[in-house]
């Protein structure tokens, strides 16, 4: 059961790591495996394992994976090409021709399942999994082979003590596992061997070990021997000054089973600085599986499709929730793929716990952890969880991210005593490093840095009823009006006043012989309508011609200005940094979380504008957290926190609601260090400040940082500005226009009912008047 767990989650991790960058999307190609068994390895058995695996490969088609498919190309040599589409690769085959065929692959980014030889140095594990065939009872060449692959230790010179548990076949492949290693480059130099009798005293025991030189033989010593013989070489180590911080001891006892439970009091035998490591067997089977190929072999497939499937619902999840141009811009690379199983949260990214319904943690994960067990594999010492003030974190199994939470300098004061106690080695939390605290306990090389910046709701759109009028400022409109009613009668005079029509006998009637008819005709050449009338004089015609010129600029710079307006909106002026929210504090309120460390930085600024952020601050804001985020989404409140904590924050909001509402600031501010706390003058520190650093180094903590972090969604690349798409024209864009025809048609009518009521009253009145007869 054990190895089945661990099979499933590791595989899990690598097929989502590789599925990707193998098609476009899982959606519409199916994922392909090439199976490779090499005929020449099993000889025999090669027919019997192709059945088998043909025939769960079916199963596993059918029952597990339900929302795609997988094709499937057979191999009986190692010596294959490979395919461009494929996904992933499963063999067997002899240990030299397994890692022939994983470099023929490797520049092809696929997830290798390898099936091999004992004591055979395994795949890296972050792009394949290899199993070893290994009879059972011999698994110790292979466990050391393990950890020396994985650098766990690296030792240019041994001293290996062993007793007649071990035979001299078994003592033979240990030698051969720590001296020959495929990957790494740190070979054994020098290995002394010391055969222990069970039946040997206690004082011949001391005297064998007393002939051991640390200045000659090295400082590194592994014993393979029974549980009785371990702890009385402990004892002689101990007393002959072999146990020290610098001197390296891997205790394997040979003898012993998981039901074993004596284990513990070799802890009474530790004191402080001890490098001492232990390996025992804790191992159980179930009759699920109980080791063989096909055990194997099933267990690989049923994890390659089980992880397949979910890779296949995650993508068509995200996928069905964007468009198609969105999705080829966030669709997840391989980085991405990680384990997206739901976790419980409490204090994430730092520390990730899950509770059963007793309260008690069940399991345990985040950053804190993951620079733990790094610190604990390449320092060789193995830990156990202590939960400190249980009452507080309960059985709950939340995931909400609230916005009270995570003081990371307040620290429960029974882990402060347990650590100046030392009772305990090193507190698994982020703490925030102050003066205060220094006093009290030593801090480590910081994990992280973390800046504050602000939420703010994103920036409005503001009204599109008068967009029509958006191209021009109001000088230019009333310039506009201005040239149009002045242009009118300079039209009339020039054509009143020419004397070509005088000359040319002419007469001036209609037309724009009236001063309203020329100014009806300069506002429909305004609109490019033209009109039914032209002058005769080229005097007028002149000012006609210039009047079009003008006409001809003011349209087309109107109707570039307009598009423009219409594809990017106007919006309202953003809050982008302190100073911009000090602007708007009649507006809006802000708030930060109290007794903090940035809210003990405000006040103890003397910047003005720290300074006014601190004393405008709005005291009575609701702790209540949807309280917070809808004042927010309104626009009534900003809220300031730390930069990781507000993506969090972001990132709930657009799950909930599908929409982009928030943005960060574009200033960060105060850099808050968090780091692991050890006793007072551990002798520890150094070493662990100097494996943190190198952590730093190669971007490791960082990267799992961000693995924690909300995914990249359509409101990334947003985050600061609004958003900007292709816009298609609404009636929000339109209703001015329909303003302008209502207008007009309003003033039509008053107009209308102002005509009736004149012929009404002078219409009467002429009737009345007796006009001459003319003939």
């Amino acid at each position: 059961m054990g190895v089945g767990i661990y099979v499933w989650f590791s595989l899990f991790a690598l097929v989502r790591y590789g599925v990707c960058e193998s098609f476009p999307s899982l959606l519409t190609t199916n994922a392909s495996i090439a199976i490779v068994i090499d005929r020449e390895f099993l000889a025999e058995e090669y027919d019997q394992a192709k059945a088998e695996i043909d025939e769960f490969l079916v199963y596993a088609k059918r029952e597990i994976l339900k929302h795609g498919g997988v094709n499937v190309y057979f191999y009986s040599w190692t010596a294959i090409n490979v395919r461009k589409d494929l996904t992933a690769i499963f063999s067997i085959a002899s240990c030299y021709d397994t890692w022939k065929l994983f470099k023929t692959t490797e520049g092809e980014d696929l997830v290798h399942m390898a099936i091999s030889e004992p004591d055979c140095p395994r795949l890296p594990p972050n792009t394949a999994m290899t199993i070893p065939l290994i009879t059972s009872g011999e698994e110790l060449p292979q466990i050391i082979l393990d950890l020396r692959e994985s650098n766990i230790y690296v030792w240019k010179t041994l001293v290996v003590i062993y007793d007649s548990t071990v035979n001299r076949d078994m003592i033979t492949r240990v030698i051969k596992s720590i001296t020959q290693s495929r990957n790494s480059n740190a070979k054994a130099t020098g290995i002394s061997l010391m055969k222990l009798d069970v039946s040997m005293s206690r004082s011949d025991l001391r005297e064998v070990m007393s002939t051991i030189n640390p200045k000659v033989l090295g400082n590194n010593y592994l014993v393979i021997a029974s549980y009785y013989l371990v702890g009385i070489v402990m004892e002689h180590a101990k007393s002959l000054n072999l146990a020290s911080t610098t001197n390296q001891w891997m205790y394997i006892i040979s003898n012993t089973n998981r039901n074993f439970q004596d284990i513990q009091m070799f802890e009474s035998l530790l004191k402080e600085g001890d490098n001492i490591a232990y390996l025992y067997n804790a191992s159980f089977t179930t009759n699920k599986c109980v080791g063989g190929r096909k055990c194997h072999m099933e267990e690989l497939f049923k994890s390659f499709t089980r992880a397949l499937d979910l890779a296949i619902q995650e993508e068509f999840d995200t996928a069905s929730q964007v468009s198609e141009e969105e999705w080829e811009a966030i669709r997840p690379v391989k980085s991405e793929r990680r384990d997206f199983l739901l976790k419980n949260m409490k204090n994430p990214p730092w520390q990730i716990l899950k509770f059963n319904s007793s309260g008690d943690v069940i399991e345990y994960s985040g950053l804190i952890f993951d620079v733990i067990f790094e610190l604990s594999r390449n320092l060789n010492f193995t830990f156990r969880l202590e939960i400190v003030n249980k009452t507080d974190t309960g059985s709950s199994n939340s995931t909400s991210y609230d916005t009270n939470n995570d003081l990371t300098n307040k620290v429960p004061k029974i882990l402060v005593d347990l650590i100046k106690n030392k009772t305990v080695a090193l507190g698994a939390c982020a703490v925030t490093v102050t003066d205060d605290m220094k006093l009290m306990v030593n801090f480590t090389r910081p994990i992280t840095i973390l800046t504050y910046t602000f939420l703010v709701s994103r920036p409005k759109e503001l009204s599109r009823a008068l967009l029509f009028i958006s191209p021009f400022t109001m000088d230019t409109w009333l310039g506009l009006a201005t040239a149009i009613v002045s242009m009118g009668p300079l039209l009339y005079f020039i054509h009143r006043h020419s004397p070509v029509y005088e000359y040319k006998g002419i007469a001036m009637k209609g037309g724009l012989a009236s001063i309203q008819n020329c100014i009806w005709y300069m506002y429909g050449a305004l609109l490019q309508q033209g009109g039914m009338h032209l002058p005769y004089a080229d005097s007028a015609r002149l000012l006609v011609g210039a009047w079009w010129l003008v006409v001809l600029i003011m349209a087309t710079t109107y109707c570039g200005n307009l598009v423009a307006f219409l594809t990017f909106p106007k919006i309202d002026i953003p809050i982008t940094t302190l100073e911009d929210l000090i602007a708007h504090k009649d507006t809006v309120s802000w708030s930060f979380r109290e007794g903090s460390y940035l809210e003990r930085e405000l006040r103890a600024s003397n910047e003005h504008r720290y300074r006014t952020i601190f004393e405008e601050r709005s005291r009575h804001a609701s702790t209540d957290d949807d309280a917070i985020i809808q004042n927010i989404e309104d626009g009534k409140h900003v809220y300031i926190d730390w930069k990781m904590k507000l993506q969090f924050i972001m990132k709930k909001q657009f799950m909930k609601t599908g929409r982009c509402d928030f943005v960060l600031g574009l200033e960060e501010f105060f850099d808050e260090k968090l780091s692991l706390v050890v006793a007072p003058e551990s002798p520890y520190l150094p070493k662990i400040n100097e494996e943190i650093k190198k952590l730093h180094q190669m971007g490791l903590i960082e990267k799992w940082l961000k693995d924690y972090l909300p995914k990249r969604d359509r409101c990334w690349k947003n985050r600061h500005l609004i958003e900007v798409n292709n816009h298609t024209v609404n009636l929000d864009d339109m209703q001015g226009s329909f303003f302008v025809l209502f207008m007009g048609f309003t003033a039509s009518l008053l107009i209308l009912l102002f005509e009736k009521l004149w012929n009404k009253h002078f219409g009467k009145h002429k009737q009345k008047t007796i006009q001459p007869f003319v003939t």
